[in-house]
């Protein structure tokens, strides 16, 4: 009979061996070192990724590990693949978003634009260091709808309707400012679609456009 210890260790290093074997050939980097995800701010708290990639490019295999959020900029036919897995496919949104922890381990994949004209275009924000335990209350204004709730970013939808001048009351946490349907303006500077804005003021005044609707997201990091 089969020692049962003997037969997972085969089966683990069978399986080691698979993946590696996948990897043969196929260079593995951090997403921080992916030529298409450029690194634009860094502190204590975020790394900000800028993910550009044109038609006709994909990725290298790249890691992601740490707590991250992501913000897609433009409607785009994506490809993806898991390494050793079949490539899979996402249509994305102008601003859809959403957190992942990576709580049950590093996700290595590579990306590439389906579309012959648009590029795949995202931004990635990590979680360099946060508090878990942050108690804080739920930013409350009629123009602000709560997206996610996760220990190390709240993500907030912020609606500013034509000609609003909003003046909102934050918490002691910063946040990071991403407009994605239009441009806006914070005293005498312009936030263009699709930048971004570290804030760690306890107030912002915000407006929009004159003439249409503008959403932003805040990404508010429990500190």
């Amino acid at each position: 009979m089969i020692n049962k210890q003997y037969y997972f260790l085969s089966v683990f290093i069978l399986a080691l061996t698979f993946i590696f074997n996948l990897a043969i050939g196929q260079k593995i980097v951090e997403v921080r070192d992916e030529a298409f995800h450029k690194p634009v701010f860094q502190n204590k708290y975020i790394r900000l990724l800028n993910v550009v990639i044109p038609p006709g490019d994909t990725s290298l295999y790249h890691r992601h590990y740490l707590p991250s959020a992501f913000v897609f900029l433009e409607k785009t036919d994506i490809g993806m693949q898991d390494l050793g897995a079949k490539p899979g496919q996402l249509i994305t949104t102008i601003g859809q978003t959403w957190f992942n922890g990576y709580e049950k381990g590093a996700q290595i994949h590579r990306a590439w634009t389906n579309d012959r004209k648009v590029n795949l275009h995202a931004i990635d924000i990590e979680f360099l260091d946060f508090n878990s335990t942050d108690q804080d209350l739920i930013l409350n204004h009629p123009s602000i709808e709560l997206v996610s709730d996760s220990a190390p970013v709240r993500i907030y939808r912020l609606r500013i309707i034509k000609g609003e001048n909003l003046k909102l009351q934050l918490n002691n946490n910063p946040v990071v400012i991403i407009p994605y349907t239009g441009d806006v303006k914070m005293g005498r500077s312009r936030l263009n679609r699709s930048s971004y804005l570290w804030w760690d003021k306890s107030s912002l005044e915000i407006s929009g456009s004159k003439t249409e609707e503008v959403l932003c997201y805040l990404y508010e990091i429990r500190t």
